[in-house]
């Protein structure tokens, strides 16, 4: 019998079916989460032996997605933005909806971290609300500004500012402008 909330083709047979795959997502991200909080305390004590077997461990007994992601992490924390950078590539594109935004600001911060200004810019470009004072607004500002793209960072700048009033990445473009 169907659901008079729903379309004629969601029936209440199928929520059980959906329930079950929601509670199998829930597990799978609670499990790659839980395996990040030990990789990030592995490194924070100085253990990075030990995050190099729990990701060798985790290669064997996840499913390729899982592992690709939680190497991931694995690489941002080493420093090898390349390789995270190659990782989320391939994560992002089976993402989808928020999760492949998500991923997009991981790797526009990838980008950053590695000094490609202007890979990061294409990124945070594509994800960042401009209107919202973060930090991945302000990275992108700078992106623009670092990549050459000085035009389009002047004019944002200039309508945070209106839009704001003073914002240090703002004056810090304004300061280095003055340079030029």
């Amino acid at each position: 019998r169907c659901l008079s909330d729903w379309s004629s083709d969601v029936c209440s047979s199928d929520l059980s079916i959906l329930e079950s795959l929601g509670s199998r997502v829930d597990e799978i991200a609670t499990r790659v989460r839980i395996d990040e909080v030990f990789l990030d305390t592995y490194f924070k004590m100085g253990y990075r032996a030990a995050a190099q077997t729990l990701l060798a461990d985790r290669q064997r007994i996840l499913p390729e997605s899982e592992f690709i992601e939680l190497r991931s992490r694995f690489y941002q924390l080493c420093g090898d933005h390349e390789r995270e950078i190659a990782d989320l590539l391939q994560i992002r594109e089976r993402a989808e909806g928020l999760r492949k935004q998500k991923i997009t600001l991981e790797l526009a911060n990838a980008y950053f971290l590695s000094g490609s200004f202007q890979l990061a810019a294409v990124e945070f470009g594509s994800v960042v609300n401009e209107e919202v004072d973060n930090s991945a607004r302000n990275r992108y500002l700078a992106c623009l500004f670092n990549s050459g793209n000085l035009k389009v960072a002047f004019e944002k700048t200039r309508a945070v500012r209106l839009r704001e009033g003073v914002q240090p990445i703002a004056s810090m473009i304004d300061r280095k402008s003055t340079r030029l």
